[in-house]
């Protein structure tokens, strides 16, 4: 492995890192309904595992409501178990042959509390992208010790490294204010 190596896999993982937040980012809800709230959310039916955008359209009749309509009427009660259990806050009521879903209005404790818990994500995000540098500083460190790269090229490297830290933590502090602004706009 060679620095070029190193700093590739160090922004590869850093992107996936922040690629991350930024769905946990998505799925949180601020404004109107959005059927991106129900991104990720898995079906069992059939015998596997499916995302319900897959097996059903989803719909926004209204800015405080989700409307689901399976393509095969025999998943409805496997897709209002999955609601369910996504743990969305929002109790699914099956009208006929779609599923309703009421998206509540956002409290001011409500917000607080999405703040809250979305601060916590990013300062996760945060540690994670500081493991990544000490992790791949180690194998420059590495190369290093084997001789298989000057002092200068392991600075350089390091040097590197520590700029893609810096540059992951601003666009995730920048996603964490433009988020906490939303969730307090009422």
């Amino acid at each position: 492995m060679d620095t070029a190596e190193i700093k590739k896999e160090t922004k590869d993982r850093m992107q996936k890192a922040f690629q991350h937040i930024q769905e946990k980012v998505q799925k949180m809800r601020t404004g109107p309904a959005n059927s991106s709230l129900l991104e990720g959310v898995k079906v069992s039916s059939y015998g596997s595992e499916q995302e319900l955008k897959h097996i059903a359209s989803i719909s926004c009749p209204d800015a405080r409501s989700l409307l689901i309509s399976p393509w095969d009427q025999n998943t409805l009660k496997d897709i209002e178990a999955a609601l369910i259990k996504s743990d969305l806050g929002m109790a699914p009521q099956r009208d006929g042959k779609v599923i309703r879903l009421r998206v509540p209005e956002l409290t001011e404790e409500r917000r607080q509390e999405l703040i809250r818990a979305f601060k916590k994500d990013v300062e996760k995000a945060r540690v994670e992208f500081r493991q990544i540098r000490k992790m791949m500083n180690e194998k420059v460190r590495k190369l290093l010790k084997e001789k298989e790269i000057s002092e200068d090229m392991a600075k350089d490297t390091e040097n590197d490294i520590q700029e893609m830290t810096d540059e992951f933590i601003k666009k995730v502090n920048e996603l964490s204010e433009k988020k906490q602004q939303e969730l307090m706009q009422v």
